[in-house]
């Protein structure tokens, strides 16, 4: 079993408690007590509990690694004749999930909004590989 096994099965046990905090205007009264002069905060924070850092640390690493495996494995289906034509699906395939990684990665820090979305687009990639390349194997069999 490969370290996205063992991420997926350790995903198990931990949830992903990623809370986004995005407040509103202040309220605040004027010098006479009347009017609200409110200023707007703008700041987006994230936080985790310690589950959900465990779960943002497996994931990751069980990203990288998949991503690792699938980056190898493309470059042997492009020099393996019989699969030149599933080698580019493969390709198109790992740059969504190279590009949904480093998704991930930036919204983790900048963008905790979009976070869902982008393990979304990593998994798309990391997924489309594993069919299109089953589907080129599979094709293989097919014609002998």
């Amino acid at each position: 079993m490969g370290i996205g096994g063992v991420s997926s099965g350790v995903l198990a046990f931990f949830s992903t408690d990623i809370f986004t905090d995005i407040p509103g205007p202040i309220p605040s009264a004027d010098a006479a007590g009347t009017e609200p002069a409110g200023a707007s905060v703008a700041v987006q924070a994230a936080t985790a509990t310690p589950g959900g850092i465990v779960h943002l640390v497996v994931a990751g690493t069980g990203f990288v690694g998949a991503l690792a495996g699938i980056a190898v494995l493309t470059q042997w289906l492009r020099r393996y004749p019989p699969l030149r034509r599933t080698s580019r699906a493969a390709t198109v395939c790992a740059g969504v999930g190279a590009v949904g990684l480093v998704s991930l990665g930036l919204s983790i820090r900048f963008f905790p909004a979009v976070l869902g979305l982008a393990e979304r687009v990593a998994l798309a990639g990391i997924l489309g590989w594993a069919f299109s390349v089953s589907a080129g194997i599979r094709s293989l069999s097919r014609t002998r």
